[in-house]
């Protein structure tokens, strides 16, 4: 069975979100991406202290599809350093992660 990846990306709004997510799934990069609601962001950029609304997407995949989908997010992204974060999963239920590695052939 094929290792797991968590992946975290934010995103300005659900519809950029989704719109990646349909992306993915049509090129069978990914097997499933939950789409969080709105949530409040702040951080430094270019010397300022910002505040922004955005949404987060989770992301299952299989390890080896980690670099093209985050390729893939990079060049979509209309941010211009976007958030894309993955982690390995140590664990998994057995049928879950059948599912998704059969989801990303």
């Amino acid at each position: 069975m094929n290792e797991l990846s968590l992946i975290y990306s934010t995103w300005p709004n659900t519809q950029t979100a989704e719109n990646m997510a349909s992306k993915l799934l049509e090129k069978k990069q990914i097997a499933c991406a939950n789409i969080l609601p709105s949530m409040t962001s702040l951080y430094e950029w270019q010397g300022q202290i910002e505040k922004s609304a955005e949404v987060v997407m989770l992301i299952k995949t299989v390890t080896t599809n980690v670099e093209s989908v985050k390729k893939m997010i990079v060049e979509d992204h209309e941010y211009e350093c976007p958030c894309v974060v993955a982690w390995v999963l140590d664990s998994a239920h057995n049928e879950f992660a059948q599912w998704v590695s059969e989801q990303t052939r």
